[in-house]
């Protein structure tokens, strides 16, 4: 029994309106919050005393911004390890800073990264998740899809019983 001949008419996608001002697109360029901005304290105190965990709460945001942030990942055991074993968890900072500043297109470069994760780290790392939650939840709001998020598609339907005379 063969398939009747249906064209195919596959639905058109329009993408969201995503024209920017010239002011906002310089915005965008920059780190959201100074490194020096404290708020909110939860971040500053798992900034200064617990910084495997705001580290390992930002990579989880960033690998999966649509579900709610662990503190307790990989990461955080791996900066742990680096930060109280061996003084070296400035370096995991400097990586992460250096990721957010290629995925969301934040000017400077990886010297002025470096000199911050090792000199201030706990300010670098609550800068970072700010940066990292604010970038992730505009983009939900502007409508845009989140990275990473499923996008469902359209339901398949089957095409009728072709009725054959005489069978």
């Amino acid at each position: 029994m063969s398939q009747p001949d249906m064209p195919y008419h596959p639905t058109p996608y329009y993408p969201p309106n995503t024209k920017k001002t010239v002011e906002q697109e310089s915005r965008d360029c920059q780190w959201q919050s100074g490194l020096y901005d404290c708020i909110p304290f939860k971040n500053s105190i798992l900034g200064t005393f617990l910084p495997c965990f705001l580290l390992g709460k930002t990579s989880s945001r960033l690998r999966q911004p649509d579900r709610y942030p662990s503190c307790y990942n990989a990461d955080c055991m791996v900066n742990f390890g680096l930060q109280y074993c061996f003084c070296l968890g400035c370096l995991q900072v400097y990586t992460q800073r250096v990721q957010i500043r290629a995925r969301f297109g934040i000017e400077g470069d990886e010297m002025d990264d470096l000199c911050t994760a090792c000199w201030c780290p706990c300010c670098a790392l609550v800068q970072q998740d700010h940066e990292v939650a604010a970038r992730l939840s505009s983009k939900d709001k502007d409508g845009g899809p989140v990275d990473g998020q499923y996008q469902s598609q359209p339901q398949m339907q089957e095409p009728p019983p072709r009725y054959e005379p005489g069978a």
